[in-house]
């Protein structure tokens, strides 16, 4: 309190106490009362208008300490691209947004300048270009039997917008059926109209799903008919091939193309517009329910280069102003400078400074900050800056705080600029800032951290939170779980520390539906993720990012991605979401193969990509977080799912041959075992398990590396660590190696570590083993409860799906399922009973269920079926899960569960490489040497 408030206040009771005393009201004065009642009648007359004044310097005096006392504290972390809307908004002028017509040809009388005709025709398996010159006189027409298509080409600027329209009428029978009328291509290359294309070729070029292109269809009418679409080209892109199209099969008789006209306009007028962008999607602001498609707010989540973050659209000359709430000292906004990498000008280097963005911030009127950014043509230059600018206190009204950008763009249009995550934190403890600017002016290079100040006591404030997944981990092979010695010193420290589950449980044995549990504290059924093309929907389920996110946690997320990606809805509340594995081994045959097989944004794959957001960037974020602003920092990694250890590994593990390459090691041995020859299990063991073992010591010295930044920067004891893994791993049990295909325990059972925060009140002590079962869905709302916050009520944490319980003590009943195109199957454990139940088969339900019964306290290794033995209990199990299948039906119908490769062909190629990479070819639909 300050000392004018002090004051005010103690005169307030010192007027307060004079007033009680000279009433004569016994009820509400007592003996004090008393001795004034003898008091002389000319002073009793007096007393009411003396009471009116002091009660009118009670009323003046409490508005001068209202008005003198200290403002009312913001909120510590103020998104402002979310939890603000801006005051003020200066948007691109309305000229960027108008087409530019390219073409715009009348095919009714050839009138088609600018147009390059091919026809391309099928002669013995190969499609051969031919000249084609529009008739002169009468529409052109297309015959449905001849199966032709004609193509014209058109260069075009990468990045530009296009829009493409053809006009088309139906002659003959079939009028009003569907038809591919026309498609675009994009190419990198310049199209060559005299190469002759296989029958794959043509096919691989209308491929949505390996290249980029838009097909036009719908359809065709006895009346004209016009086909439109708009879409962003790829920053590759240098030419466009323009088909129209009379495919053999099918009616109208005829096709009778009438007009053609393609238009193009910049990328940042596009965007302005309201458009849309690979790797660019709206999200919705503070504006409400419509601000997804308004300009005005310009929230966004944007992928660069590998790392996904929310934030506000730089389209210059657009600009931003906030009133930030009055605040007595100093705040740090951190925010990400953003820009979208384009590929090298073939005009050469000289051209490459064409693109540029100026950020600009103000506060309070002054300029606190400028930087100019040249959009990246190298792997090399990052394609995002993080930076931290110290703003002015403002005691004495809101500070007005304004992001603006301009660009400078010499033979080109302005680079694709975003604001990322501008996020305004108010310390309670002196900042610590990492690149503020020195003057108003000019900033200055990033300083290293000072020393974070003591530790506050733990319950003052929210805890932080660190969630780490190791991938395929199973906790038989760890050190604090009975498994080799010395190969998780970190992670058997870390238990020694804290609190390990002897019996946590996946819900599933593959990735998607585990970490869709883990997120959103339900399981499968519920949550609806559970096979290659699903998705996670804000619906149907509560995102513990989310939750943390708005209660002022600051959110990021270093992911190996695949089924891990944003492209499921993993990103929902995350400020920035990499999807770049943590932790590689690049130099490695095997990480070489999985380098070489995923698709980056910018080609070719370099190094440098990959190291930007290794365990190293993991750790300096951690180092630049401020100790009294909470954080929820989600990680990920394949390393043990990959089988791919660092060269210093397989040396250790005399895993290298006299030459210094890798030991063969290849999957198809264990393929052969899985389809039969049981006869190679002792092979595909030994074969196995010194490289899994070794990704397994990579995992803990991983797992050490952020353990060792939370205590350099001063964060252990206010973090919650929590380490998991999404399943386990076969090696054999069950004629089985690999995982997702079976629920035994060797694929579901998952180690569970945490280390709590100091002082929590459900703080265990240190090395508290417990053996009560516990589940991935618990993770969640465990986490929540910790950090003080009530679970949404659509995690799973009431009766009879879980218990509601400040920490996972053990549920009764846990739910494991697996619900593909391939199978369907689900687990159900009560006590040391596990039931599984066999319910179908590649998409189809069984018509007789499977059931097996196992004791998994006498009978781990579930080798001896007792359903005979209890069938009582196990109708019981089979009721319970009944219940949870009647209640997922509800949320999430299942319908046809078949899967074709058609049904992929919607998908992002750049995920379903990496999905091939990592070994889920099967799951997608065709067969592999290397499904792990």
């Amino acid at each position: 309190m300050r000392p004018e408030a002090e004051s005010a206040a103690r005169f307030a009771e010192v007027c307060s106490g004079y007033d009680v005393r000279m009433t004569g009201d016994d009820r509400h004065t007592g003996r004090g009362s008393r001795r004034v009642a003898s008091t002389a009648p000319a002073r009793q007359r007096v007393l009411p208008f003396a009471r009116l004044c002091v009660l009118l310097c009670v009323l003046l005096l409490g508005l001068v300490t209202a008005a003198c006392a200290d403002p009312p504290a913001p909120p510590v972390v103020l998104r402002l691209w979310r939890d603000v809307a801006p005051v003020a908004v200066s948007g691109p002028p309305a000229t960027s947004s108008e087409w530019e017509i390219l073409i715009d040809s009348d095919l009714r009388h050839g009138a088609a300048t600018a147009l390059s005709f091919r026809r391309i025709v099928d002669r013995e398996g190969e499609w051969v270009p031919v000249p084609f010159e529009l008739p002169a006189q009468g529409p052109l027409v297309l015959r449905r039997s001849s199966g032709w298509s004609l193509v014209t080409t058109l260069p075009v600027r990468s990045g530009d917008a296009l829009a493409v329209e053809i006009t088309v009428r139906g002659e003959g029978a079939g009028v009003g059926e569907t038809v591919n009328v026309g498609a675009v291509v994009e190419l990198a290359e310049p199209w060559d109209h005299e190469r002759r294309l296989s029958g794959q070729d043509v096919l691989d070029l209308f491929d949505e799903s390996r290249h980029a292109s838009v097909t036009l269809e719908g359809p065709v009418r006895a009346t004209s008919t016009v086909f439109a679409a708009e879409f962003a080209l790829d920053s590759r892109t240098r030419e466009v091939a323009l088909f129209l199209t009379a495919p053999w099969d099918g009616k109208p008789e005829r096709l009778v193309f009438e007009r053609l006209v393609v238009k193009r306009q910049a990328l940042s007028g596009w965007v302005a517009a309201g458009g849309t962008v690979p790797r660019l999607d709206r999200i919705v602001g503070p504006g409400g329910a419509d601000a997804d498609r308004s300009p005005a707010t310009g929230a966004v989540r944007v992928r660069f280069d590998r790392d996904e973050r929310e934030g506000l659209l730089a389209l210059a000359p657009t600009s931003y102003a906030y009133d930030l709430p009055p605040w007595p000292e100093v705040r740090l906004l951190d925010v990400a400078l953003g820009v979208r990498p384009e590929p090298r000008d073939p005009a050469g280097p000289a051209a490459r400074m064409y693109r540029t963005a100026t950020f600009k911030v103000e506060a309070g009127g002054e300029l606190f900050f400028e930087e100019s950014f040249t959009a990246p043509d190298e792997i090399t230059q990052p394609a995002w800056r993080d930076r931290r600018i110290v703003l002015p206190p403002s005691p004495d009204g809101p500070l007005r705080l304004v992001l603006s950008t301009e660009v400078w763009a010499v033979g080109g249009e302005p680079p694709l600029a975003v604001w990322g995550h501008p996020t305004v934190r108010t310390p309670r403890v002196s900042p610590r800032p990492s690149g503020a600017p020195a003057s108003p002016t000019s900033p200055t290079p990033p300083t290293p951290p000072t020393p974070a100040p003591p530790p506050t006591p733990a319950g003052s404030r929210a805890p932080h939170v660190v969630l780490i997944c190791l991938d395929t981990l199973r906790p038989d092979r760890l050190g604090c779980y009975g498994g080799p010695a010395g190969n998780s010193p970190r992670l058997d420290a870390l238990a020694a520390e804290g609190v390990r589950f002897t019996r946590a449980y996946s819900t599933t044995s593959y990735t998607l539906p585990s970490h869709a549990s883990l997120m959103t504290g339900q399981f499968p059924a519920l949550h609806g993720a559970v096979d290659v093309v699903d998705k996670l929907s804000t619906q149907r389920s509560a995102f513990l990012a989310d939750q943390l996110a708005r209660a002022g946690y600051v959110t990021a997320a270093f992911t190996g991605g695949g089924y891990v990606s944003t492209d499921y809805g993993f990103g929902n509340g995350f400020d920035r979401y990499s999807h770049n594995d943590p932790v590689w081994a690049t130099e490695t045959v095997r990480g070489a193969q999985l380098v070489n097989t995923v698709s980056w944004q910018r080609n070719p794959v370099q190094l440098d990509l990959l190291r930007r957001y290794d365990a190293e960037a993991v750790t300096d974020w951690i180092g630049s977080q401020q100790p009294d602003v909470p954080f929820f920092l989600f990680l990920h990694t394949y390393i043990v799912h990959n089988y791919a250890p660092d060269n210093t590994r397989l040396e250790a593990r005399e895993l290298l041959t006299d030459d210094f390459e890798q030991r063969p090691f290849d999957h198809r041995a264990r393929t052969r075992f899985n389809a039969g020859e049981l006869e190679l299990r002792d092979e595909v063991y030994d074969a196995y398990m010194p490289f899994y073992d070794a990704t397994v010591a990579m995992a803990d010295e991983f797992v050490g590396k952020v353990l060792d930044a939370l205590g350099h920067a001063g964060l252990a004891d206010d973090t919650l660590v929590i380490v998991t893994s999404d399943h386990g791993e076969e090696f054999g049990e069950h004629d089985f190696f690999g995982h997702g295909e079976t629920l035994y325990d060797s694929n579901v059972r998952i180690p569970m570590i945490a280390r709590l925060p100091r002082g929590a009140a459900d703080g265990a002590l240190a090395g508290t083993v417990t053996d009560q079962p516990v589940s991935l869905v618990d993770v969640a709302p465990w986490i929540l409860r910790v950090a003080g916050l009530e679970p949404d009520p659509r995690m799973s944490v009431r009766p009879p799906l879980g218990p509601d319980q400040v920490s996972p003590p053990g549920r009764e009943l846990t739910f494991i399922e697996l619900d593909t195109h391939r199978s369907r199957k689900s687990a159900v454990v009560l006590d040391e009973l596990k039931l599984h139940v066999q319910l179908g088969e590649n998409g189809e339900d069984l018509p007789e269920e499977r059931h097996q019964l196992y004791d998994v306290g006498t009978d781990p290794a579930e080798e001896h079926d007792v359903f005979a033995e209890h069938d009582d209990r196990a109708a019981l199990l089979r009721e319970r899960l009944a219940g949870l299948h009647r209640l997922g039906e509800v949320l999430n119908p299942r319908g046809d569960t078949s899967l074709s490769l058609e049904d992929l062909e919607g998908m992002d190629p750049a995920l379903l490489e990496q999905l091939r990479a990592l070994g889920y070819l099967e799951l997608l639909g065709g067969g592999t040497d290397d499904d792990g």
